[in-house]
């Protein structure tokens, strides 16, 4: 049951992910070509852990109905694999970002930091299903679960809360200009608290209910809902323009610095 609704999830997230790729292809085409690339690559990786996703599914609800003691299947540690290496890609995306925004190096140094200790505990989770390779001894790996998980929420925090704290540094006292700042912030805390709310949520349920697995109704979704706040901070560009018919040169030198600084932290400027 959980896992056909995690991964109900996660193809709903997929949908939505190829939505916005069109989008984005759509609207920013003068964007660098390895932003382009790497979100290519992020939407493949995607469609990968997904196609990994099902078989992991036919073959634990299809092939071994049933069976209480079930074996974990070995598609498990790609499929994991994927979806620790997509999170991670994302974080260090927007660990970038904060460096492309802040100009300081121990932003992103810290950020890459945790993350890969996510990373760490994420690789080392299906490891461990390898050596004990039964949902029955799922508990004896909370170690690195707890590990993935928590590390992987505190480098979405920090995330958020340095990205928020330095535009709300950098507002200009405007109240237009200071509108698309308030925007921007707003859509940053929404992505960060989606992501790590759904893996605070999944690590909780996992240590108080292991044993029916219902965290994976919030596992298998997680690397696509990365991904797409991923592609809703690209995207949501076209909503910071602004519109004004203003001659007054202190206003209007304060949203060309604005813009520039927004646009800086995605490599394209906005006009």
């Amino acid at each position: 049951g959980p896992m056909l609704i995690g991964f109900t999830f996660n193809v709903l997230l997929l949908g939505i992910l190829m939505t916005q790729l069109y989008l984005y292809y759509t609207h920013y085409k003068r964007d660098k070509l390895w932003i382009k690339l790497f979100v290519a690559a992020i939407f493949v990786a995607n469609i990968v852990n997904t196609v990994f996703d099902l078989i992991y599914l036919y073959r634990v609800l299809i092939i071994n109905f049933g069976e209480h003691n079930t074996y974990i299947p070995d598609c498990h540690l790609t499929q994991s694999m994927l979806q620790v290496l997509i999170v991670l890609a994302v974080q260090s995306f927007f660990a970038w970002r904060t460096f492309a925004l802040t100009k300081k190096w121990y932003w992103p140094v810290l950020i890459i930091a945790i993350a890969i200790a996510s990373a760490v505990g994420g690789i080392l989770t299906p490891v461990e299903f390898v050596k004990r390779p039964t949902f029955a001894t799922v508990i004896q790996t909370k170690g690195p679960i707890i590990l993935w998980l928590a590390s992987g929420v505190v480098c979405d925090i920090l995330i958020t809360g340095v990205l928020v704290w330095y535009l709300h540094q950098h507002k200009t006292g405007f109240p237009r200009s200071d509108m698309i700042v308030d925007r921007i912030i707003r859509l940053t805390v929404q992505t960060g608290m989606l992501t790590s709310t759904l893996a605070t949520v999944d690590m909780i349920v996992f240590l108080a209910d292991w044993m029916y697995f219902r965290h994976l109704i919030f596992n298998f979704p997680l690397a696509k809902l990365y991904s797409n706040s991923l592609m809703s901070s690209l995207n949501s560009r076209h909503g910071w323009q602004y519109e004004d018919t203003t001659n007054d040169p202190q206003v209007v030198s304060s949203i060309s610095k604005l813009r520039h600084q927004v646009a800086a932290s995605n490599t394209r400027q906005v006009c």
